[in-house]
Protein backbone atom coordinates (compact mmCIF):
# COMPACT_ATOMS: atom_id res chain seq x y z
CA UNK A 1 0.00 0.00 0.00
CA UNK A 2 2.73 2.44 0.66
CA UNK A 3 4.65 2.06 -2.78
CA UNK A 4 1.08 2.46 -4.69
CA UNK A 5 0.69 5.57 -2.92
CA UNK A 6 4.14 6.41 -3.69
CA UNK A 7 3.73 5.65 -7.24
CA UNK A 8 0.82 7.04 -7.39
CA UNK A 9 2.99 10.91 -6.96
CA UNK A 10 5.39 10.05 -9.52
CA UNK A 11 5.31 12.37 -12.12
CA UNK A 12 3.61 10.94 -15.31
CA UNK A 13 5.96 10.84 -18.62
CA UNK A 14 5.55 13.00 -20.76
CA UNK A 15 3.81 15.63 -18.56
CA UNK A 16 5.13 19.10 -17.49
CA UNK A 17 6.27 19.70 -13.87
CA UNK A 18 6.36 23.60 -14.77
CA UNK A 19 3.22 25.95 -13.74
CA UNK A 20 1.34 27.55 -15.72
CA UNK A 21 2.79 31.40 -16.26
CA UNK A 22 0.80 33.87 -15.16
CA UNK A 23 0.18 36.92 -17.11
CA UNK A 24 2.02 39.99 -16.36
CA UNK A 25 1.36 42.60 -13.84
CA UNK A 26 1.00 45.48 -15.65
CA UNK A 27 1.12 49.31 -14.48
CA UNK A 28 -2.43 50.86 -14.22
CA UNK A 29 -3.60 52.11 -17.59
CA UNK A 30 -1.46 49.53 -19.66
CA UNK A 31 -4.32 47.49 -20.56
CA UNK A 32 -6.51 49.97 -21.76
CA UNK A 33 -4.18 51.88 -23.49
CA UNK A 34 -3.56 48.30 -25.72
CA UNK A 35 -6.90 48.16 -25.87
CA UNK A 36 -7.47 51.97 -27.04
CA UNK A 37 -4.60 51.84 -29.77
CA UNK A 38 -6.11 48.71 -31.33
CA UNK A 39 -9.68 50.57 -31.25
CA UNK A 40 -7.99 52.92 -33.22
CA UNK A 41 -6.00 50.92 -35.47
CA UNK A 42 -9.49 49.36 -36.48
CA UNK A 43 -10.88 52.64 -37.01
CA UNK A 44 -8.05 54.03 -39.11
CA UNK A 45 -8.05 50.89 -41.34
CA UNK A 46 -11.80 51.29 -41.81
CA UNK A 47 -10.72 54.58 -42.88
CA UNK A 48 -8.23 53.74 -45.05
CA UNK A 49 -11.24 51.54 -46.64
CA UNK A 50 -13.46 54.26 -46.91
CA UNK A 51 -11.03 56.17 -48.61
CA UNK A 52 -9.53 54.11 -51.00
CA UNK A 53 -13.19 53.54 -52.33
CA UNK A 54 -13.37 57.50 -52.41
CA UNK A 55 -10.57 58.00 -54.27
CA UNK A 56 -11.55 55.06 -56.76
CA UNK A 57 -14.99 57.30 -57.78
CA UNK A 58 -12.91 59.65 -60.32
CA UNK A 59 -15.69 62.35 -59.45
CA UNK A 60 -15.33 62.56 -55.71
CA UNK A 61 -13.35 65.15 -54.45
CA UNK A 62 -13.04 67.21 -51.31
CA UNK A 63 -16.33 67.08 -50.40
CA UNK A 64 -15.80 63.08 -50.17
CA UNK A 65 -12.36 63.37 -48.64
CA UNK A 66 -12.21 66.04 -45.98
CA UNK A 67 -14.27 64.51 -43.87
CA UNK A 68 -12.39 61.13 -43.93
CA UNK A 69 -9.60 63.03 -43.27
CA UNK A 70 -10.79 64.96 -40.52
CA UNK A 71 -12.00 61.53 -38.92
CA UNK A 72 -7.92 60.01 -39.24
CA UNK A 73 -6.78 62.80 -37.28
CA UNK A 74 -9.17 63.14 -34.40
CA UNK A 75 -8.38 59.00 -34.58
CA UNK A 76 -4.50 59.73 -34.36
CA UNK A 77 -5.05 61.80 -31.45
CA UNK A 78 -7.19 59.77 -29.43
CA UNK A 79 -3.93 56.86 -30.17
CA UNK A 80 -1.45 59.11 -29.05
CA UNK A 81 -2.39 59.64 -25.33
CA UNK A 82 -3.27 55.58 -25.69
CA UNK A 83 0.22 55.36 -26.58
CA UNK A 84 1.48 57.32 -23.71
CA UNK A 85 -0.42 55.07 -21.51
CA UNK A 86 1.77 52.74 -22.81
CA UNK A 87 4.71 53.92 -22.34
CA UNK A 88 4.53 52.81 -18.39
CA UNK A 89 5.30 49.20 -19.43
CA UNK A 90 8.79 48.39 -20.63
CA UNK A 91 7.89 45.51 -22.91
CA UNK A 92 5.72 48.37 -24.69
CA UNK A 93 8.89 50.00 -26.03
CA UNK A 94 8.74 49.21 -29.48
CA UNK A 95 5.38 49.28 -30.35
CA UNK A 96 5.00 52.39 -28.84
CA UNK A 97 7.89 53.58 -31.23
CA UNK A 98 5.61 52.52 -34.21
CA UNK A 99 2.46 53.87 -33.23
CA UNK A 100 4.12 57.84 -32.72
CA UNK A 101 5.61 57.57 -35.78
CA UNK A 102 2.74 56.16 -38.09
CA UNK A 103 0.70 58.02 -35.63
CA UNK A 104 2.32 61.29 -36.10
CA UNK A 105 3.30 61.15 -39.78
CA UNK A 106 -0.83 60.65 -40.02
CA UNK A 107 -1.41 63.32 -38.03
CA UNK A 108 0.86 65.56 -39.93
CA UNK A 109 -0.43 63.67 -43.93
CA UNK A 110 -4.72 65.16 -42.66
CA UNK A 111 -3.19 68.50 -41.66
CA UNK A 112 -1.12 68.66 -44.92
CA UNK A 113 -4.13 67.80 -47.09
CA UNK A 114 -7.20 69.80 -44.92
CA UNK A 115 -4.83 73.23 -45.55
CA UNK A 116 -5.97 72.90 -49.28
CA UNK A 117 -9.01 75.42 -49.87
CA UNK A 118 -12.13 72.87 -50.68
CA UNK A 119 -12.43 73.98 -53.94
CA UNK A 120 -9.07 72.82 -54.83
CA UNK A 121 -10.56 68.78 -55.82
CA UNK A 122 -7.07 67.77 -57.25
CA UNK A 123 -5.44 68.46 -53.64
CA UNK A 124 -7.52 66.57 -51.71
CA UNK A 125 -6.91 63.24 -53.97
CA UNK A 126 -3.39 63.96 -54.05
CA UNK A 127 -3.78 64.45 -50.14
CA UNK A 128 -6.01 60.90 -50.28
CA UNK A 129 -3.40 58.81 -52.26
CA UNK A 130 -0.89 60.32 -49.86
CA UNK A 131 -2.52 59.14 -46.64
CA UNK A 132 -3.11 55.85 -48.28
CA UNK A 133 0.79 55.43 -48.56
CA UNK A 134 1.69 56.55 -45.08
CA UNK A 135 -1.44 54.02 -43.45
CA UNK A 136 0.12 51.19 -45.57
CA UNK A 137 2.34 50.67 -41.76
CA UNK A 138 -0.81 50.25 -40.33
CA UNK A 139 -1.09 46.29 -40.75
CA UNK A 140 2.27 45.95 -39.06
CA UNK A 141 1.45 48.05 -36.25
CA UNK A 142 -2.05 46.35 -35.64
CA UNK A 143 -0.32 43.06 -36.12
CA UNK A 144 2.56 44.31 -33.07
CA UNK A 145 -0.43 45.66 -31.35
CA UNK A 146 -2.10 41.98 -31.09
CA UNK A 147 1.01 40.56 -29.88
CA UNK A 148 1.65 42.62 -27.11
CA UNK A 149 -1.72 42.28 -25.99
CA UNK A 150 -1.23 38.50 -26.47
CA UNK A 151 2.06 38.92 -23.92
CA UNK A 152 0.14 41.49 -22.05
CA UNK A 153 -2.68 38.96 -21.15
CA UNK A 154 -5.00 41.50 -22.76
CA UNK A 155 -8.12 39.67 -24.59
CA UNK A 156 -9.00 42.30 -27.75
CA UNK A 157 -12.34 42.06 -29.18
CA UNK A 158 -12.23 40.43 -32.64
CA UNK A 159 -12.85 44.13 -35.21
CA UNK A 160 -8.98 44.43 -33.49
CA UNK A 161 -7.49 41.12 -34.47
CA UNK A 162 -8.59 41.35 -38.22
CA UNK A 163 -7.73 44.79 -39.33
Amino acid sequence: PASAAASSAAPVAGASAAAPTAAPVLPPGVAAGILQVASVNDRLSRSAAALRAALGDRASGAGEIAPLLRKIAADVRSGDQAARRLAAWSPANELVADVTTLYGATAASAADGLAAPLAARGAYRTAGWHMLKVLAALPGVAKATSALAAEAGVALPEAATNP
